[in-house]
């Protein structure tokens, strides 16, 4: 059996939950759950108090207040669940919103027993919230506060390796402590330390979360599976039925949301990336002036959200939640945050680099006249940046066997956007897909380390992958609209299909790469093994043709079977 949580009661007993332990069938790590409740007599008993029936708490039944909700401070109601009243003649519009309820908007089954519909008029007047929780609210009683998610604990099984528990945490670090710098690493490496993981142990939730997160990347730097063996997707995805967000009041679930945003990036799982960082764009929406200015989140928690919505947006083509960057008054100097000069530069220049995702997004959409001259200015922007970050990553890494890969991965940012603004241009260059796929092939046969401390910046997750397959659709439509545009003289059509060929190899050279990949998600692997039989054809057609030579009708033959080809 696997805990689901376990947690000191403060008078020498300890409280737990647990499930049990996955079956040989159980779905892949990469593959999205669903998470059933957890429910038994005691911790859903008609008898219990409204907030331990409601986190299915096991409830000591004590009146007036019993002992989970004296433990955490909070308000102790009892309400008699056997007799149905009749009517209620003001209902209450919860100000609390559970998240799982947003994550789980699409099931057919309710996930929670205690539901209580309130007027359908009422919800309507919440907007944007509302659209996704109608007639779905999860009632909550005014005076009971939020979960004190301080109180709240997952268990880390056995690590033998006493290494392993902080590479988990330095790869957790090296990969987003300048992204999405929502936590403190000072001040975490400090609490850090006192813990021990020789056996079973009890850890706060956003412990728990960033070494499971650094444990993908540790795994998929050192080619092991430690992952499966200690944490489960299962357990990660039970915090979303845990936090309940008041944005009046609530600021504690903030860092947990963010941290379980990357979580799922790093799981390919798009639907819970989405999800919350909906419902973080609205929070923000809700707790500031619009402008990022009145805060009711910290600037590290802002720019975080701000970060990862402006990447997933460009990555789905869909348009920003985020407040619009033309009228943030949000301050991107993090000096009087961190310490470090150098890696609060980083911050910085993080923020400037998802900003011009955003540029990019609002020109792919038509939400910005894509001009010459504007096209032009991004270009000229990117390039900047590219420059300039370049220099803080030397000063910052200078002594540290990173020093490579995350000048890889600036370079992989840089040539990907410049392969988006090349699809807005009237001409196209598969010259910036030549360096996008060398830079990452290269980054990807260097990942492989038995050095625990060199660990950090995968590939292996959710953003790389949809840059990977959108640049293989910008390629192949490029070849289509080379071939079928009568106006291009053969010479040039020769001369890119010579380019493109070489383009197609790689590309292959990687797929193939991909699919011998214990590390790869398995969701993507139909596709890609798709990808390999599709383009090996292609590139054999291709390679045995002259262009320059052939008639119109051997041309056309050429065309026809390309299509064929890329349509199967």
């Amino acid at each position: 059996m696997d805990y689901y949580y376990r947690r000191l009661m403060g008078n020498g007993t300890v409280t737990s939950k647990f499930r049990i332990s996955s079956t040989p069938d159980e779905k892949p790590r990469f593959a999205a759950s669903k998470v059933a409740p957890v429910e038994n007599g005691a911790t859903h008993h008609p008898s219990n108090c409204v907030r331990c029936y409601k986190l299915k708490k096991k409830c000591s039944r004590t009146y007036p207040k019993c002992l989970y909700c004296t433990k955490a401070g909070s308000e102790c109601e009892y309400i008699d669940r056997k007799v149905k009243k009749p009517c209620v003649e003001k209902a209450v519009v919860p100000k609390s919103v559970s998240i799982a309820l947003l994550v789980h908007s699409e099931e057919t089954e309710q996930p929670f027993e205690n539901i209580e519909l309130p007027p359908t008029e009422q919800l309507a007047s919440k907007s944007a919230i509302a659209k996704k929780i109608n007639n779905r609210a999860i009632s909550r009683q005014p005076s009971a506060g939020p979960p004190n998610l301080l109180d709240e604990f997952l268990v880390v099984k056995p690590i033998e390796d006493e290494l392993l528990p902080l590479a988990f945490v330095r790869a957790y670090f090296a990969s987003y402590s300048w992204r999405y710098p929502v936590v403190d690493q000072r001040a975490f490496n400090q609490s850090f330390e006192a813990i021990s993981f020789n056996t079973e142990t009890l850890v706060p939730l956003d412990v728990y979360l960033v070494m499971a997160v650094g444990c993908i990347v540790f795994d998929c730097n050192h080619g092991t599976s430690h992952y499966n063996t200690i944490f489960s997707d299962k357990m990660i995805e039970s915090i979303v039925d845990i936090i309940t967000y008041d944005p009046e009041t609530d600021t504690q679930s903030s860092t947990l949301l963010v941290l379980l945003c990357i979580y799922a990036v790093n799981a390919s799982n798009r639907d819970l990336a989405w999800s919350i960082l909906g419902f973080l764009n609205r929070s923000i929406i809700y707790k500031t002036d619009f402008l990022g200015t009145s805060m009711g989140f910290s600037k590290n928690v802002f720019w975080a959200v701000h970060n990862l919505d402006r990447e997933l947006s460009l990555m789905l083509n869909k348009p920003s939640q985020f407040v619009p960057v033309s009228i943030i008054r949000q301050s991107t100097d993090f000096s009087d945050i961190e310490s470090d000069e150098n890696l609060a530069t980083l911050m910085t220049k993080a923020v400037e680099l998802h900003k011009l995702q955003d540029r990019v997004l609002s020109l792919k959409l038509g939400l910005q006249a894509n001009t010459k001259d504007a096209l032009r200015q991004l270009s000229s922007d990117l390039e900047s940046w590219r420059v300039s970050v370049l220099l803080v990553v030397h000063s910052e890494y200078a002594d540290l066997p990173l020093l490579t890969r995350v000048i890889g991965v600036v370079h992989l940012d840089y040539y990907y956007l410049l392969i988006e603004i090349d699809q807005l241009s009237s001409t196209e260059s598969f010259q910036f897909t030549l360096q996008f796929l060398s830079n990452s092939f290269s980054l990807l046969l260097n990942e492989l380390s038995s050095n625990k401390d060199v660990s950090g910046i995968s590939l292996y997750l959710f953003f790389w992958f949809l840059k990977f397959f959108k640049v293989i659709d910008y390629n192949l439509n490029s070849l289509l609209k080379t071939l079928h545009n009568k106006e291009v003289p053969r010479s040039d059509v020769s001369l890119r299909l010579s380019d493109f060929n070489g383009n197609l190899q790689l590309i292959v050279n990687l797929l193939k790469y991909l699919l011998n990949s214990s590390q790869s998600p398995e969701q993507y692997k139909p596709k890609m093994t798709s990808w390999v039989k599709r383009l090996t054809l292609l590139n054999i057609k291709l390679m045995g043709s002259d262009i320059l030579s052939a008639s119109e009708e051997q041309y056309n033959d050429l065309l026809a079977k390309v299509d064929s080809i890329l349509s199967e």
